[in-house]
């Protein structure tokens, strides 16, 4: 009997020396919490920094790629323009090439006729410095001799036409033949202009390409130093957690979600559809003030929608504020030692003794759901309920 009353003083002891604890915490663990807080504040503003500039060189690097992109597409449209036009050369050398042998042998048959028409020249010539008893004579009748002059006449008439149409094809074909070193010309023009342009491009390539390869570079570091912050803050954010679970306030119980959405999402920086990072205090309060009254609570001040600056927020949507404990409601607990954001969490049920029953994330675990029951508001200063 003894024994079982002794036992009973002890814990009695114990609970009384824990709540002594609670309300007077020692101020060498508050110190060290304020001083992990504070760091976390500062890794949190470097890594958003961090990520700001990540962001901005992300865009770059888009921006390059896509400019590096399109020099590529133009590099390869003016190389198969010079492709292409270094085939329209050769055919055209090809064709100068065939208009030059045409050219030779037009100049050939033009040769052959002229020497025709100068052989019947001089024939006619002979017979007509030819005395007429000579003529006679040479000839077996009169007939004869007249009609051998007009053959040569007639001869001559028909080499004279044939002369004038090989010169006329003669002049077509030289003049298709300048046609065609014009073209050339023109050709072999345009095909230094599209290697000049190929070159530019290459250049410009090139240096796009080097910035690119910068920019890249930055990229790589911001991401790790964005990393190594991340890494800081969550080593940092557990000790928080820890001590918070060491200093305690009402009976914890962790596991679960809550029913909460967003329980798995692993980006730290996803927004909810009311504007609150996801897995935060916030962010889980107003889902379940919308699961509880169908009713939406915004960040109606971006940048200012921490927990500690709620009842402003429950103000400009009409909500009602009260500092008396109340069931079903958001409580939003200031700033403190070991909450510069201050906290929201949902009150589940209001004690006897004054205390609460409450949900709530991203408090004694990282960005996870946990309960505590049987909370003293007073130890969290002057807190405020918010309801439709």
């Amino acid at each position: 009997m003894i024994g079982g009353r002794f036992t009973r003083l002890v814990i009695i002891f114990v609970a009384v020396i824990g709540l002594i604890g609670l309300l007077y915490p020692p101020q060498a663990n508050a110190e060290s919490l304020s001083q992990l807080l504070q760091r976390q504040a500062d890794l949190r503003r470097q890594a958003d920094e961090s990520k700001k500039k990540l962001e901005k060189t992300k865009g770059v690097v888009n921006d390059l790629t896509g400019i590096v992109g399109g020099l590529d597409e133009d590099i390869t449209e003016t190389q198969t323009n010079i492709t292409n036009t270094e085939a329209q050369i050769a055919v055209t050398e090809e064709v100068i090439s065939e208009l030059a042998v045409d050219i030779d042998q037009t100049q050939t048959e033009l040769d052959a006729l002229q020497l025709k028409l100068r052989n019947a020249y001089i024939s006619l010539y002979e017979l007509s410095q030819a005395s007429p008893l000579d003529t006679i004579l040479a000839s077996s009748s009169l007939n004869e001799m007249v009609s051998q002059t007009q053959y040569i006449q007639s001869l001559q008439t028909e080499l004279q036409g044939n002369i004038d149409k090989t010169n006329a094809a003669k002049t077509e074909l030289e003049s298709k033949q300048n046609e065609s070193v014009a073209q050339k010309t023109g050709l072999v023009s345009l095909k230094q202009d599209l290697t000049k342009s190929k070159n530019s491009l290459n250049s410009r390539r090139t240096q796009k390409n080097y910035l690119l390869l910068q920019t890249q570079g930055e990229q790589a570091q911001y991401e790790a130093l964005l990393k190594k912050l991340q890494n800081e803050q969550e080593s940092i954010s557990q000790a928080i957690y820890d001590a918070r679970r060491t200093s305690g306030n009402g009976q914890l119980l962790i596991g679960g979600t809550g029913g909460y959405p967003w329980a798995n999402e692993p980006d730290a920086y996803a927004v909810d559809p009311w504007l609150y990072y996801k897995r935060q205090c916030t962010s889980f309060a107003a889902w379940k003030f919308q699961a509880e009254f169908g009713l939406v609570f915004y960040n109606t001040r971006p940048g200012q929608g921490s927990a500690w600056n709620w009842p402003a927020l429950a103000r400009d949507q009409g909500y009602q504020t009260s500092s008396t404990p109340q069931a079903n409601s958001v409580i939003s607990i200031p700033t403190g030692p070991n909450r510069p954001y201050g906290h929201a969490a949902w009150v589940n049920r209001v004690n006897s003794d004054g205390t609460i029953d409450i949900e709530e994330y991203n408090w004694s675990v990282s960005r996870s759901y946990s309960e505590r029951l049987r909370v003293n508001p007073a130890l969290y200063g002057n807190v405020t309920y918010i309801f439709p």
